[in-house]
C-alpha cells in the first residue's frame, strides 16, 4: 500500500508503528465503474477508505427496487462502518466511477480507535455528519418531489461543487422517486434557469433558488 492513505488528514498523526501495520495489513484496491466493493448482508469484516472516485451505497427497497441511500467520496471517506459493530453490511457499495480504496481489517481499525483519541474523535465527527444528512433525507421522504430533488442536489453540491456527475436515474434513486418524475422536475428547474442538464452531468446555476424550494 502506498502513502496516499497515510498522508490523509485522518491517519497522518498515527505512529510509525501504526503506519507500518496499515501498510502490511491494509489492501490498496481499484474498482472500475459498477464494481462491487461489498454487498448488503455480507459479514462486515473491514472498513474501507476512499482515496479517489466515488461510491454509491445502495439498499433494496421492500419492492425490490435499488435505492441509493448515500454517496461516498474522498471528502466523506469512511465506508463500511457496519464493521465497527461486527455485523453485516447494511448496504451494497458500488463504484460509480473508477475508484481507488484501501480495505482496513476491522480489528486494526478498532485498535486505532482505542489508542488514539484524536483519531476516534474525527471518525465520530464523520459518522455523525453522515447520520445528520441521512436523517434530513428521511425527513423529506414524504415531502413534495421538487423539495426532495432540490435537497439531493444541494447535499451533493457540498461534496462535488456546482457540477454534479450524476445521471437522472441516480438523482431519482436518491430522491426516492420515479425516474420519469425526476426527469420532469429537473426539466422544470432547467427551464427556470436554475441548472443545466447534460448526459451524466447536472450543473447548478442558482443555488439560492434551490434553497428556497427546501425552505432554507
Amino acid at each position: 500500500m502506498g502513502n496516499e492513505l497515510l498522508q490523509s488528514e485522518l491517519f497522518r498523526n498515527l505512529s510509525e508503528e501504526e503506519h507500518l501495520l496499515l501498510r502490511q495489513e491494509g489492501s490498496l484496491l481499484e474498482f472500475q465503474k459498477k464494481g462491487v466493493l461489498f454487498k448488503e448482508r455480507e459479514p462486515a469484516e473491514a472498513v474501507w477508505f476512499i482515496l479517489s472516485g466515488w461510491v454509491r451505497l445502495v439498499r433494496q427497497s421492500p419492492q425490490g427496487r435499488p435505492v441509493t441511500i448515500f454517496v461516498m467520496t474522498p471528502k466523506e471517506p469512511i465506508c463500511g462502518v457496519s464493521a465497527l459493530v461486527l455485523g453485516t453490511y447494511t448496504a451494497t457499495a458500488i463504484a460509480a466511477t473508477k475508484v481507488k480504496v484501501v480495505r482496513i481489517p476491522r480489528d486494526l481499525f478498532l485498535n486505532l480507535l482505542e489508542k488514539y483519541p484524536s483519531f476516534s474523535k474525527r471518525v465520530i465527527e464523520i459518522c455523525c455528519k453522515r447520520i445528520q444528512e441521512m436523517i434530513l433525507s428521511y425527513a423529506t421522504a414524504y415531502d413534495r418531489v421538487d423539495r426532495r430533488i432540490a435537497h439531493v442536489l444541494l447535499r451533493l453540491s457540498d461534496d462535488f461543487g456546482n457540477i454534479l456527475p450524476f445521471t437522472h436515474r441516480e438523482i431519482s434513486e436518491m430522491g426516492g422517486t420515479a425516474l420519469e418524475t425526476s426527469i420532469r422536475v429537473l426539466s422544470k428547474m432547467k427551464r427556470k434557469g436554475w441548472l443545466t442538464v447534460k448526459r451524466g452531468e447536472i450543473s447548478i446555476l442558482k443555488r439560492a433558488e434551490l434553497k428556497k424550494v427546501v425552505g432554507l
